[in-house]
Parts: structure tokens; C-alpha cells; sequence
């Protein structure tokens, strides 16, 4: 779905009806996290924030840290590109936290890169600034698939 922000907006749509239907509270939730990637991607950032704090809170609830730790850390490259680099700094801040309890130093490596930006909250030197949210290469994260088709040591991108 590189690219294509509006066809990565109705499967992840697809994929949290489905699983609000099954009553899959924790599925749903990361669905809603997805779908908050595309949508700010779509360049539609005070809803993918609404939607990533949601995500946050529901996380929180259902016990699951990192996906707790996924959203924040998701919702602070959405607010670094948006501007509100305090903010995107707090976020990152409790997400390296979390990746921190939970052991994983990919992640953590991950916030601290971007914690000591030198850029942090503004725009590259010669990059126009970003709508959305980052893809997952901008992350060098990749996201994994549940879908049978994939083999599993492929993984697929958001944007």
C-alpha cells in the first residue's frame, strides 16, 4: 500500500470492523492504531492524534505495554511533524520509557535518535515539511502481517 494512503484507510477500517464484530477488544485496538497511521498519512493529523491517544488510554486498559509504548511512540513522530516539539519530546520520552521495561533496545535506540535530532520538530535540511505521519521506513520499523499470504519473514509497510 506504499503510497496510497486511502486504500491502507479502508483495510485497516475492514480489518477494526471485523474485529469490533468478534468482540476482539485488543485486535481492535491495534486496528484503530493502524488505521491512525494512515489517516495521518493522509495529512489528516488532529484526528490520527485523537485517534493514537485512544489508543493509548484503550491499551492501558487491556494490559498490553507495548502497544501502549507503539502508539506513543507513533504519536510522538506525528506531533514532532506537526510541530509541537514539547510535546512530541514528552511522548517519546514515556514511550523509550516503556520500550525500556519491556527490553526492547531496537525501539529504545529508535526514540533516542529521535530525542537527539538535531532537527527535531522541524523539517530536514532541503525536505519540504511532512503531512503525516512517518511510514514505516522513515521508522525503520516494519510492520508485520497476519495475513496467511505472506510468508512470515516478510513484512509489510503502511505507506
Amino acid at each position: 500500500m506504499r503510497g496510497e494512503p486511502g486504500l491502507a484507510i479502508l483495510e485497516a477500517e475492514r480489518a477494526l470492523a471485523m474485529h469490533r464484530e468478534l468482540k476482539d477488544a485488543v485486535r481492535e485496538t491495534e486496528d484503530l492504531r493502524i488505521l491512525a497511521v494512515a489517516v495521518g498519512c493522509a495529512g489528516k493529523g488532529d484526528e490520527a492524534e485523537r485517534m493514537l491517544r485512544e489508543v493509548v488510554e484503550r491499551a492501558t486498559v487491556h494490559g498490553r505495554p507495548m502497544l501502549v509504548a507503539v502508539a506513543q511512540r507513533d504519536l510522538a513522530y506525528l506531533l514532532a511533524r506537526q510541530g509541537e516539539v514539547a510535546a512530541a519530546k514528552e511522548m517519546a520520552r514515556s514511550a523509550r520509557a516503556t520500550f525500556h521495561r519491556l527490553g526492547s533496545k531496537v525501539e529504545i535506540d529508535k526514540m533516542n535518535a529521535l530525542l537527539t535530532q538535531p532537527h527535531f520538530g522541524t523539517p530536514e535540511p532541503g525536505r519540504a515539511p511532512a503531512a503525516g505521519l512517518p511510514t514505516a521506513a522513515d521508522q525503520g520499523a516494519a510492520i508485520p502481517t497476519r495475513d496467511p499470504s505472506v510468508p512470515k519473514s516478510e513484512t509489510i509497510g503502511l505507506a
